[in-house]
């Protein structure tokens, strides 16, 4: 499921600034190429957002990740907060991108075929952790054997 968050403001020249915020959040298939056959695995979770700047209509801007706020170097603008080193926007205007940002992965991260998967990768993620701990034990024990007349102790 793919969620649209838009956040519009006129900046001081009076030109109209927009962030589009896009979540995506869905169930895909995995296809395994082996030997020269595909092999269908068992589905995954993508989840990304996608970020579109414009000013006045014209793309400035545009790339995947999250919007997060960067080191502003610019001595002049000292009140206002940098975005991904691509914006200066002020407090107000920050706490509106990262709201939708924030509802738009909410919303998308909702879909029921979505957490179905996601909750059976979490699962396995808990379990290959359990056997990883249990192989990490072992391997522990094997390092403090030792071998003397053939006969491992």
């Amino acid at each position: 499921m793919t969620i649209s968050k838009i956040v519009e403001w006129k900046t001081q020249s009076r030109k109209t600034r927009k962030v589009a915020i896009e979540h995506t959040a869905e169930a895909t298939d995995r296809t395994a190429y082996l030997d020269g056959d595909s092999q269908r695995m068992a589905p995954e979770t993508t989840d990304y957002t996608h970020v579109s700047i414009t000013l006045d209509g014209k793309k400035e801007a545009e790339f995947v990740g999250n919007l997060r706020e960067t080191k502003n170097v610019s001595a002049d603008h000292s009140d206002l907060i940098a975005v991904n080193n691509l914006l200066l926007v002020t407090p107000e205007i920050w706490n509106q991108l990262r709201i939708a940002q924030e509802a738009a992965k909410t919303e998308a991260r909702n879909d029921e075929a979505y957490l179905d998967i996601k909750s059976t990768e979490t699962a396995i993620a808990e379990k290959n952790q359990i056997v990883a701990a249990e192989y990490d034990k072992h391997d522990a024990a094997v390092d403090n054997m030792m071998t003397i007349g053939g006969t491992t102790y």
